[in-house]
């Protein structure tokens, strides 16, 4: 019996070793629905939330389903881009690109990969990976989650 147990939980074990996609994988497989998703964003249903001057946030939506939410706004020389991407109904990605106008230099990029509305992965300005242990981390993710739905449940109205 203990043999039968011990050859079951091999098993079990490498069955998930198999087929459980790693984090790069993830990462891979997130970056081309986003692409998919630029690519096809003249297809999409677009509508503005808001648009005051320079500053706008967009809606972008295929049938029912929301695709994307786009934030620009310029502020202090500035110019300030949050998208977040969504399929199924699920935010799969987000995206920070500030960049100052004047110099055209990037002064902020993070990238944040999801998976079942847990984030996986934070990458912050100079690439640098925010470990999934910390604080920081747990804090973003719980922040980002409720923003979310907070879009998703906006982009129904």
């Amino acid at each position: 019996m203990k043999t039968f147990l011990l050859t079951l939980a091999a098993g079990l074990f490498m069955a998930q070793a198999t087929y459980s996609q790693t984090k790069q994988e993830q990462m891979t497989n997130i970056d081309q629905k986003k692409q998919d998703i630029d690519n096809n964003i003249g297809s999409y249903q677009k509508s503005m939330k808001f648009k005051d001057g320079t500053n706008s946030k967009s809606v972008f939506k295929d049938g029912n389903e929301l695709k994307m939410v786009s934030i620009s706004i310029i502020d202090e020389n500035v110019d300030k881009k949050v998208q977040w991407y969504f399929e199924n109904g699920k935010l799969i990605y987000a995206q920070v690109e500030w960049t100052n106008i004047s110099t055209g230099i990037l002064v902020n990029n993070q990238r944040t990969y999801v998976d079942n509305k847990q984030a996986f992965s934070w990458i912050k300005a100079g690439n640098v990976s925010v470990s999934s242990s910390s604080r920081e981390f747990k804090d973003m993710d719980s922040e980002l989650m409720v923003y979310a739905a907070n879009l998703q449940k906006d982009s129904m109205k």
